[in-house]
């Protein structure tokens, strides 16, 4: 291998020079006693080529490389050399060196091939590949002291940060507000690397965009974003109207400034039509209407006059009264011009007609589908002479519209028809007062009545409680009640209901009392569903603040509970009676689980008397050191958590807005009537136990009450003991039980 040949080197290059040149001499001596040697052998092998070019290259270090050819036959020797598929007209030297010049190649990689052939035709190929390259460099790196900012409107933002590169001169800093690629301006970068930009009198939200581009050889780049938040200033409130129902009500605003006006309530019409041969204005002027407009501000009373001649309603039979007609369409007349004032001035609450007005009644319900919420008849009649139209109106009742048919006992026309009208509703309120063929006025006896019947505005809706759409406001239901459907009582999703605590829910922490830190104790509970039970694992701490009392302090038990999926109904037990044949409970130890995982332990349990019927009052505990705390509950050995009298407050929870705290709790919490208690626990016989509130026999909200009472001379301590169990004293048998539907099991559950 020949030393390189450095042709831009001038200080060490004469030294260079010259240990290449006694190499290359000490080569050819050796050369020439290498071939003396071959040849006094008698062998002439092929060509030997060698060379000094190294597989890498930094650019501009090396210019030129040597190659270097042997051969017995110097002379003879034939050589062809090309650089990168390039024949290089380049012949060796008297040394048998080439040397080539790469001093204009570019970084990549270059192939360079030799092929020499002797005399005798023995042809050797040498081949090399290198590659030229830059230095290396390392990539450009722009870090941001702060990546966001947060700051009042009108505010600055100093952004700053470090480059990194080898060579820092190469690089250039950019920044922009919108698209760095298409619009950006220059932020000088220091020797050191740092970079420093302030923006003010910032308005809205921005991103700011950096991007830095370094690099000699290979440019590499980096880029960053500033992110500035602009907290806007509470605005002012606008101040209007916030009461959708005002007509003055303005969306925008934020507070009510008491400006909001109201419509005056729109009045409610009624349609009035007046008797045959009377003007409507003659009839709004009869004493008994002008009382009932007086009595009624909240009703508009609207009079139409009849479109036939003689201001009837029916017209007469061409023969006179006693021939009457057959033609069903002998009052179209009069039944198209309702239809179009109706439709022109509705819609009306009320139908009313006098006279022949009340019989044109009766035939335009039959013949048209307009509704009515209510028709009042005064001193009416039917057109039984007008059999067409007669017929009609009875083959179209009853017609279920609320009807009042009022009738003067001094009727010397028309007396006689006002039980005919009324046959022809199925909800009617038949009159009769001291009036003539007249409307009753003020002082009739009746008149009272039928003011209450107008005023009694009925509304549709849906009146049952327990529909999700509930009117409370309606009084007839229209059979439009929805109900949201509720998981299938045992189902996994009732049980997933009814237990609290599980992985569904947002758990709370809770605190015990009785220490002096915050306990922060969660309430945990799992079930797990098989074929004939519920396997209930808890962790015995309760979804609410309590009270450990002297058996400080509650802390978390492993507990499992089974419960059967079918209640386990006990023969040879009747509870109505007394509690002979029936087990018991065990008189120690738990009896019941609370919905939230907590045991319920029995009455016999002191202090448990309280359980057993607490209208009677709770015992004052003086026999030993034990209290009850918050919902009658406290720790036991080992910290374990119980129930003796009250799981109710399960389902409590303190008023936020009262400020209330679980201390506030009372037995008495629990007795709202507003709604059926929830299940607050199930006994290990698989039968629910609910709070106080439940269904008496007629279905009404009631507190259910125990049938004992405490024995004479008694003070409650001792438990079932001390109470007496009276049949019917209260709703409750003696296993303070009942049979009956509940919103769990509508078709009944002890």
């Amino acid at each position: 291998m020949l030393p390189l040949a450095h042709g831009n080197m001038a200080g060490d290059n004469g030294v260079a020079r010259s240990l290449f040149l006694s190499a290359l001499m000490i080569t050819s001596v050796m050369t020439g006693i290498l071939f003396f040697g071959i040849e006094e052998e008698g062998a002439n092998g092929s060509p030997s080529i060698d060379s000094d070019v190294p597989d890498t290259i930094l650019i501009g270090e090396i210019e030129t490389v040597n190659i270097s050819i042997s051969d017995e036959e110097m002379g003879s020797i034939s050589i062809f050399i090309t650089l990168n598929g390039v024949v290089v007209t380049q012949t060796p030297n008297s040394m048998g060196v080439v040397t080539l010049d790469i001093s204009s190649l570019g970084v990549g990689s270059h192939a360079l091939q030799v092929i020499a052939t002797d005399s005798l035709g023995q042809e050797t190929t040498w081949a090399k590949a290198f590659i030229i390259h830059h230095p290396e460099e390392s990539e450009a790196q722009l870090t941001i002291s702060q990546s966001s900012f947060e700051i009042e409107q009108g505010g600055s933002a100093p952004i700053s940060g470090l480059v990194t590169h080898d060579d820092i001169s190469t690089c250039g800093l950019r920044w922009s507000t919108a698209d760095i690629e298409e619009s950006s301006l220059g932020l000088p970068v220091g020797e050191d690397g740092t970079y420093g930009l302030e923006l003010s009198n910032i308005q809205q939200n921005t991103i700011v965009s950096l991007k830095v581009t370094c690099g000699t050889w290979i440019e590499t780049s980096s880029e960053k974003n500033v992110i500035i938040t602009v907290m806007l200033p509470d605005p002012e409130p606008v101040t209007g109207c916030t009461d959708p129902d005002a007509n003055n009500y303005d969306s925008g605003a934020d507070e009510d400034d008491g400006s909001c006006n109201y419509d005056e309530p729109s009045r409610l019409k009624i349609l009035s039509l007046h008797g045959g041969g009377e003007s409507s204005s003659a009839f709004e002027s009869q004493q008994g209407m002008q009382d009932l407009i007086e009595a009624l501000p909240e009703f508009e009373f609207v009079f139409v006059q009849a479109p036939e001649d003689g201001s009837v309603w029916v017209r007469d039979p061409p023969g006179g009264k006693e021939q009457g007609t057959n033609d069903p369409n002998w009052a179209d007349t009069s039944i198209n011009f309702l239809d179009e004032f109706i439709q022109n001035n509705g819609p009306f609450h009320g139908l009313l007609g006098f006279s022949q007005g009340a019989a044109m009644v009766a035939i335009y319900l039959a013949y048209s589908d307009v509704h009515f919420d209510k028709v009042i008849l005064f001193n009416g009649y039917l057109e039984t002479g007008h059999r067409g139209l007669n017929d009609t109106v009875e083959s179209g009742s009853p017609f279920d519209v609320p009807a009042l048919v009022f009738e003067g006992e001094n009727d010397a026309w028309f007396g006689y028809g006002s039980a005919e009208l009324a046959e022809l509703f199925s909800d009617v309120t038949h009159l009769v007062g001291s009036a003539d063929h007249h409307l009753p006025i003020s002082t009739d006896r009746e008149f009272e009545n039928v003011v209450s019947f107008i005023r009694d505005v009925r509304q549709y809706g849906c009146t049952d409680p327990d529909a999700s759409n509930f009117n409370n406001e309606a009084t007839l239901d229209d059979g439009s009640c929805n109900y949201d459907s509720k998981p299938v009582t045992g189902s996994l999703e009732w049980w997933g209901e009814v237990l609290l605590c599980d992985s569904t829910e947002q758990i709370e922490p809770v605190d015990d009392y009785n220490t002096t830190e915050s306990d922060n104790h969660l309430c945990q509970l799992s079930f797990e569903m098989g074929e004939t039970e519920i396997i209930i694992d808890s962790n015995g701490i309760p979804n609410h603040d309590l009270e450990s009392g002297p058996g400080c302090c509650t802390s978390e038990q492993p507990l499992e509970w089974r419960i059967p999926l079918v209640p386990s109904n006990q023969t040879g037990c009747d509870p109505t009676l007394s509690t002979d044949g029936c087990t018991m409970a065990p008189e120690r130890d738990a009896v019941a689980l609370a919905v939230n995982g907590v045991p319920i332990f029995g009455p016999e349990d002191g202090p448990g008397g309280d359980a057993v019927a607490g209208h009677e009052g709770e015992y004052e505990e003086d026999r030993q050191n034990i209290w009850l705390g918050i919902c009658h509950g406290h720790s036991g050995p080992g910290g374990a958590y119980h129930y003796h009298a009250d799981a109710n407050c399960a389902h409590w929870h303190p008023d936020e807005e009262t400020n209330q705290t679980w201390r506030d709790y009372t037995v008495d919490s629990s007795r709202s009537l507003s709604e059926h208690s929830p299940i607050v626990g199930f006994a290990f016989d698989g039968y629910p136990i609910y709070g106080f509130i439940g269904w008496d026999e007629e279905g009404n909200l009631s507190e259910m009450k125990s049938s004992y009472r405490l024995k004479e001379g008694e003070t409650g301590y001792n438990g079932i003991d001390d109470y007496e169990y009276i049949i019917g004293l209260g709703d409750l048998d003696s296993c303070n039980g009942q049979f009956g539907p509940t919103p769990d099991y509508p078709e009944g559950i002890y």
